[in-house]
């Protein structure tokens, strides 16, 4: 400790070299309060940024700040939309919707369908169903690949396929703009094949 006073006697600092040092103080001051500044303007702007960017979004999608966003419309996974009545299949298809009056006894609506804009209804007896489809043009015919020639009704031409010592599974017939497919798991006759072609009509 003797040695270190007896070392700091003998320093004298001159004007020159206090001035320095004082510059080199207020120069290292400056520069970390420039930093804090560029520091708090760089944070400043970032919230700037997301302010403009939320505004700007909420803008594009219609909402204001406050407000809830509206919920998406359902999209149908697949293209395929189902509904609890036929009344909400009509109000989903491009066409008017028309559907089976006439039925065998025992079958009522089970549930329906939109497939890819085809209209797609199943009337059930508790064991057994019938499945009606209705589409544009040929939509309601594609896919369905018969090994047996048909058998013509008078019925508006429909064409019975699937024939068997019971009776026919299939119907199908097209008009100048619609096509229309009524499969059965379980063979029905002629006479009922032609109540339920004739009977179809116009959803009111």
């Amino acid at each position: 400790m003797m040695k270190y006073n007896q070392i700091m006697e003998k320093i004298h600092v001159i004007p020159e070299m206090l001035s320095r040092l004082q510059n080199e103080i207020t120069f290292h001051l400056n520069r970390q309060v420039r930093a804090r500044r560029y520091k708090m303007a760089g944070i400043v702007a970032a919230c700037l940024a997301l302010v403009i960017s939320g505004t700007t979004i909420a803008y594009h999608s219609g909402t204001a700040w406050g407000q809830k966003e509206p919920k998406p419309p359902i999209v149908a996974v697949g293209g395929v939309q189902e509904y609890t009545s036929i009344k909400q299949l009509a109000e989903s298809l491009s066409f008017p919707l028309s559907v089976p009056t006439v039925l065998p006894d025992g079958y009522a609506f089970a549930s329906a369908a939109n497939q890819f804009g085809m209209a797609v209804v199943i009337y059930s007896n508790g064991n057994h169903q019938i499945k009606y489809c209705m589409g544009m043009e040929d939509a309601a015919l594609i896919g369905n690949n018969h090994i047996d020639d048909g058998y013509e009704m008078d019925s508006n031409h429909a064409m019975l396929y699937d024939d068997t010592n019971r009776g026919y599974t299939i119907a199908e017939w097209q008009d100048d703009a619609y096509s229309y497919c009524v499969i059965s798991d379980v063979p029905l006759e002629e006479e009922q094949w032609s109540d339920i072609v004739e009977g179809v009509a116009p959803i009111e």
